[in-house]
């Protein structure tokens, strides 16, 4: 029999046999549109609930000696009997948190994936990187050809750029090596599992939601400007960036959130902002999006 198991950054968190490490649900389901999730809860006496730290913790499901799921957890819920519940997100997700820079690529699709991967594994800890793995889908040409000038999320680009006009879907397998993304035509090469532990949810009364939360911020300016060979004034695909008033680099961040829960990216743009040191102050004025804490909600049901 293969004993289903759930790993907090690489503690153990439940186990069938240990009673006090009990849990009161564990539902995975995999989603070959989207990214898995995880619903997990623990009763108010686990003694580890504590570890569990939202956009930080690693969470691996064990089934035997195989991962069914890898990701982070998004909210910590508490419910009236103080039973903890947590939503997790996969690993997939971790492709949400890199920016991918205007580029111009011409060649086959499993290249274009490559690109977006190397870009991506630059920009994010070691734990959120992915190697290249099974690529079916193929072009009919087997050329494509495709660039950008504007940044965009790493996840959104694969969809954007890949899927939506290529078909398929991405899939990530848990190796030795690492975290493998395959890119796969054929549905049926999926393995779709539902695994679960437990009761059904219960009425979460208060909710901790940390999916707003980015620790690296990337701020442009205004389209710069320049003069054609008629004289006339025309913008240019390319923005103002405070590289150079930023020691060489072109983001901004907050130390102590990027040691809490590692690199998350986005971009914002001032399109009225034409100075480089300008911008650098807007991107670091105070109550900005660097850091942002995490949103504190309550739900209550009655009857």
């Amino acid at each position: 029999m293969k004993l289903f198991r759930v790993y907090v950054d690489g503690k153990l968190f439940y186990h069938p046999h240990f009673s006090r490490l009990a849990i009161t649900q564990a539902q995975v389901k995999e989603d070959a549109e989207n990214i898995d999730s995880l619903i997990l809860s623990a009763p108010y006496n686990h003694p580890y609930l504590k570890d569990m730290k939202p956009m930080s913790s690693e969470i691996v499901c064990k089934k035997g000696e195989n991962t069914v799921f890898e990701g982070r957890a998004l909210d910590d819920g508490i419910d009236f009997y103080n039973t903890h519940t947590w939503t997790c997100e996969s690993a997939l997700a971790y492709l949400k948190d890199s920016m991918q820079p205007p580029y111009s690529y011409k060649g086959n699709v499993k290249g274009l994936l490559e690109l977006f991967l190397t870009e991506h594994n630059k920009r994010v800890e070691k734990k959120k990187q992915f190697h290249i793995g099974n690529v079916t889908v193929k072009d009919n040409n087997d050329y494509i050809s495709y660039s950008s000038s504007e940044y965009s999320v790493t996840l959104d680009a694969i969809q954007e750029k890949l899927m939506k006009t290529h078909g398929g879907y991405l899939q990530v397998r848990y190796t030795r090596e690492g975290k493998m993304l395959d890119y796969l035509e054929d549905f049926t090469a999926f393995s779709l599992q539902k695994v679960e532990y437990g009761k059904n949810l219960l009425d979460v009364k208060i909710t901790q939601d940390h999916t707003e939360r980015i620790t690296v911020l990337i701020p442009l300016g205004a389209k710069i400007k320049e003069t054609d060979e008629d004289g006339n004034e025309v913008e240019t695909g390319k923005r103002v960036t405070i590289t150079g008033v930023n020691e060489g680099v072109e983001y901004v961040y907050d130390e102590k959130a990027l040691k809490e829960i590692g690199w998350i990216w986005t971009v914002e743009v001032w399109d009225d902002v034409t100075e480089p040191g300008n911008l650098l102050k807007k991107s670091e004025k105070p109550g900005g999006r660097i850091g942002k804490r995490y949103n504190k909600h309550g739900t209550f049901h009655c009857g």
